[in-house]
Protein backbone atom coordinates (compact mmCIF):
# COMPACT_ATOMS: atom_id res chain seq x y z
CA UNK A 1 0.00 0.00 0.00
CA UNK A 2 2.53 2.51 0.56
CA UNK A 3 4.35 1.22 -2.31
CA UNK A 4 1.54 2.26 -4.21
CA UNK A 5 1.10 5.60 -2.14
CA UNK A 6 4.91 6.70 -3.05
CA UNK A 7 4.31 5.79 -6.54
CA UNK A 8 1.48 8.00 -7.43
CA UNK A 9 3.55 10.96 -5.95
CA UNK A 10 6.41 10.12 -7.89
CA UNK A 11 4.36 10.08 -11.09
CA UNK A 12 2.03 13.19 -9.91
CA UNK A 13 5.93 15.39 -9.16
CA UNK A 14 6.53 14.10 -12.84
CA UNK A 15 3.28 15.21 -14.47
CA UNK A 16 3.68 18.54 -12.51
CA UNK A 17 7.55 19.18 -13.87
CA UNK A 18 6.40 18.17 -17.41
CA UNK A 19 3.29 20.95 -17.09
CA UNK A 20 5.40 23.76 -15.89
CA UNK A 21 8.31 22.70 -18.91
CA UNK A 22 6.01 23.15 -21.53
CA UNK A 23 4.09 25.98 -20.18
CA UNK A 24 7.78 28.08 -19.82
CA UNK A 25 8.62 26.66 -22.98
CA UNK A 26 5.59 27.87 -24.76
CA UNK A 27 6.18 31.06 -23.59
CA UNK A 28 10.15 31.56 -24.28
CA UNK A 29 8.96 30.05 -27.66
CA UNK A 30 6.42 33.12 -28.44
CA UNK A 31 9.67 35.22 -26.94
CA UNK A 32 11.70 34.09 -29.50
CA UNK A 33 9.12 34.27 -32.62
CA UNK A 34 7.99 37.29 -32.77
CA UNK A 35 4.83 37.96 -35.54
CA UNK A 36 5.33 38.21 -38.57
CA UNK A 37 5.55 41.61 -40.38
CA UNK A 38 4.50 42.76 -43.88
CA UNK A 39 8.16 43.58 -45.26
CA UNK A 40 9.05 46.87 -47.42
CA UNK A 41 9.59 47.49 -50.43
CA UNK A 42 13.16 47.74 -49.74
CA UNK A 43 13.00 44.69 -47.93
CA UNK A 44 11.32 42.68 -50.23
CA UNK A 45 14.20 43.79 -52.82
CA UNK A 46 11.85 45.58 -55.22
CA UNK A 47 12.97 48.64 -56.41
CA UNK A 48 9.79 51.41 -57.35
CA UNK A 49 10.25 50.44 -60.92
CA UNK A 50 10.35 46.82 -60.62
CA UNK A 51 7.06 47.05 -58.12
CA UNK A 52 5.44 49.71 -60.81
CA UNK A 53 5.72 47.27 -63.56
CA UNK A 54 4.32 44.25 -62.22
CA UNK A 55 1.14 46.94 -61.10
CA UNK A 56 0.25 44.23 -58.20
CA UNK A 57 3.81 43.80 -56.33
CA UNK A 58 3.71 40.70 -53.46
CA UNK A 59 3.07 44.02 -50.61
CA UNK A 60 0.45 45.16 -52.09
CA UNK A 61 1.74 48.36 -52.90
CA UNK A 62 -0.53 51.61 -53.88
CA UNK A 63 0.58 53.54 -57.15
CA UNK A 64 -0.97 56.69 -57.78
CA UNK A 65 -1.67 57.15 -61.88
CA UNK A 66 -1.36 60.16 -64.35
CA UNK A 67 -2.99 59.70 -67.54
CA UNK A 68 -1.03 61.66 -70.00
CA UNK A 69 -1.28 62.84 -73.70
CA UNK A 70 0.26 64.26 -76.65
CA UNK A 71 0.18 64.98 -80.22
CA UNK A 72 3.32 64.99 -82.40
CA UNK A 73 5.53 65.87 -85.41
CA UNK A 74 8.13 64.51 -86.87
CA UNK A 75 9.97 61.62 -89.01
CA UNK A 76 11.94 58.66 -89.54
CA UNK A 77 14.76 57.78 -91.05
CA UNK A 78 15.13 54.89 -92.61
CA UNK A 79 18.24 52.89 -94.66
CA UNK A 80 17.12 49.94 -96.00
CA UNK A 81 19.09 46.74 -96.29
CA UNK A 82 19.06 44.34 -99.30
CA UNK A 83 15.75 41.65 -99.49
CA UNK A 84 15.95 38.54 -98.64
CA UNK A 85 13.14 35.80 -99.12
CA UNK A 86 11.24 34.18 -96.46
CA UNK A 87 8.22 31.60 -96.28
CA UNK A 88 6.20 35.22 -96.39
CA UNK A 89 7.82 36.69 -99.35
CA UNK A 90 10.65 38.90 -99.94
CA UNK A 91 11.47 40.83 -96.86
CA UNK A 92 14.29 43.89 -95.85
CA UNK A 93 15.73 44.39 -92.67
CA UNK A 94 15.74 48.33 -91.91
CA UNK A 95 18.14 50.46 -89.70
CA UNK A 96 15.14 52.86 -88.22
CA UNK A 97 15.45 56.37 -86.33
CA UNK A 98 12.23 58.24 -85.37
CA UNK A 99 12.78 61.76 -83.89
CA UNK A 100 8.88 63.06 -82.52
CA UNK A 101 8.47 66.14 -81.06
CA UNK A 102 5.58 66.64 -78.55
CA UNK A 103 2.70 68.86 -78.33
CA UNK A 104 -0.11 69.46 -76.77
CA UNK A 105 -3.27 67.08 -76.88
CA UNK A 106 -6.69 67.24 -75.05
CA UNK A 107 -6.70 64.84 -72.21
CA UNK A 108 -2.95 65.68 -70.79
CA UNK A 109 -3.26 65.33 -67.45
CA UNK A 110 0.36 65.27 -66.80
CA UNK A 111 1.36 68.49 -68.90
CA UNK A 112 3.94 69.82 -66.23
CA UNK A 113 5.79 65.98 -66.07
CA UNK A 114 6.36 65.35 -70.13
CA UNK A 115 6.42 69.55 -70.76
CA UNK A 116 4.89 70.19 -74.64
CA UNK A 117 8.05 70.78 -76.69
CA UNK A 118 9.91 67.15 -75.20
CA UNK A 119 11.48 65.53 -77.90
CA UNK A 120 11.26 61.57 -78.14
CA UNK A 121 13.70 59.67 -80.12
CA UNK A 122 14.09 56.48 -80.90
CA UNK A 123 16.88 53.84 -82.75
CA UNK A 124 16.64 50.17 -83.50
CA UNK A 125 15.47 48.14 -86.15
CA UNK A 126 12.53 47.26 -88.38
CA UNK A 127 11.96 44.10 -90.61
CA UNK A 128 9.51 45.10 -93.47
CA UNK A 129 7.44 42.90 -95.66
CA UNK A 130 7.07 43.31 -99.73
CA UNK A 131 3.46 44.25 -98.54
CA UNK A 132 4.12 46.32 -96.31
CA UNK A 133 3.55 44.28 -93.19
CA UNK A 134 6.47 45.64 -91.26
CA UNK A 135 7.74 45.56 -87.10
CA UNK A 136 9.83 47.69 -85.31
CA UNK A 137 11.58 47.23 -82.23
CA UNK A 138 13.87 49.39 -80.33
CA UNK A 139 15.10 51.71 -77.63
CA UNK A 140 13.70 55.26 -76.93
CA UNK A 141 14.42 58.53 -75.11
CA UNK A 142 12.49 61.36 -73.80
CA UNK A 143 14.06 64.56 -72.97
CA UNK A 144 12.93 67.69 -71.90
CA UNK A 145 12.49 70.76 -74.45
CA UNK A 146 15.77 72.69 -75.15
CA UNK A 147 19.19 71.82 -76.80
CA UNK A 148 20.27 70.54 -73.10
CA UNK A 149 17.17 68.92 -72.32
CA UNK A 150 17.48 66.56 -68.94
CA UNK A 151 16.62 62.42 -69.86
CA UNK A 152 12.82 61.64 -68.41
CA UNK A 153 12.43 58.50 -69.35
CA UNK A 154 14.00 55.99 -71.25
CA UNK A 155 12.45 52.11 -72.73
CA UNK A 156 11.21 49.92 -75.41
CA UNK A 157 9.30 50.98 -78.21
CA UNK A 158 7.49 48.89 -80.81
CA UNK A 159 5.64 49.78 -83.82
CA UNK A 160 3.69 47.55 -85.99
CA UNK A 161 3.31 49.07 -89.86
CA UNK A 162 0.73 47.75 -92.30
CA UNK A 163 -1.61 46.12 -90.84
CA UNK A 164 -4.65 49.02 -90.95
CA UNK A 165 -4.38 52.34 -92.60
CA UNK A 166 -2.20 53.92 -89.81
CA UNK A 167 0.51 52.45 -87.75
CA UNK A 168 0.50 51.35 -84.19
CA UNK A 169 2.38 50.95 -81.50
CA UNK A 170 3.78 51.03 -77.35
CA UNK A 171 5.58 52.43 -75.33
CA UNK A 172 7.20 50.78 -72.40
CA UNK A 173 9.73 53.17 -70.04
CA UNK A 174 10.98 54.19 -66.56
CA UNK A 175 11.85 57.28 -65.59
CA UNK A 176 15.42 58.74 -64.98
CA UNK A 177 16.78 62.09 -62.91
CA UNK A 178 13.41 63.77 -61.35
CA UNK A 179 11.47 61.12 -62.59
CA UNK A 180 12.92 58.07 -61.50
CA UNK A 181 10.12 57.24 -59.76
CA UNK A 182 8.00 57.26 -62.27
CA UNK A 183 6.98 54.46 -65.07
CA UNK A 184 5.42 55.23 -68.34
CA UNK A 185 3.35 53.24 -70.43
CA UNK A 186 1.85 54.34 -73.53
CA UNK A 187 0.17 53.47 -77.07
CA UNK A 188 0.95 55.21 -80.31
CA UNK A 189 -2.19 55.41 -82.41
CA UNK A 190 -3.33 57.63 -85.69
CA UNK A 191 -2.82 59.59 -87.92
CA UNK A 192 0.49 58.50 -88.64
CA UNK A 193 2.26 57.43 -91.87
CA UNK A 194 2.75 53.86 -93.03
CA UNK A 195 6.55 53.28 -93.59
CA UNK A 196 7.71 54.49 -96.92
CA UNK A 197 9.46 52.34 -99.85
CA UNK A 198 12.98 54.18 -99.83
CA UNK A 199 15.84 55.13 -97.09
CA UNK A 200 16.26 58.57 -96.37
CA UNK A 201 14.41 60.95 -93.90
CA UNK A 202 10.99 60.45 -93.95
CA UNK A 203 7.57 62.94 -92.55
CA UNK A 204 6.24 60.33 -89.84
CA UNK A 205 2.73 62.12 -89.97
CA UNK A 206 1.34 63.08 -86.38
CA UNK A 207 0.53 59.89 -84.23
CA UNK A 208 -1.00 60.37 -81.21
CA UNK A 209 0.52 59.08 -77.91
CA UNK A 210 -1.66 58.69 -75.23
CA UNK A 211 -1.04 56.43 -71.73
CA UNK A 212 -0.43 56.50 -68.11
CA UNK A 213 2.42 58.00 -65.68
CA UNK A 214 2.24 55.26 -62.66
CA UNK A 215 4.23 55.65 -59.06
CA UNK A 216 4.08 53.70 -56.20
CA UNK A 217 2.63 56.34 -53.32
Amino acid sequence: MKRNQALVVCVGAVLAVAFVAAVFGAVAVTEKAPAAKIATTEEAGITPSAAVAVLVPPNSMLVLIHKWAKLTDGQRTLTFGEPYGSATGQTRRVTTQIHLVMLPSPGDQAMGMVPNGSVLDASGTTFRREDGVAAFTGSFTIKKPGPEGATIFTGTMELLDGLGSQPQGWLHGDGAGPMSSWRLEAAITGAGSLLPLTSGPHPFGAPRIVGVLVKPL
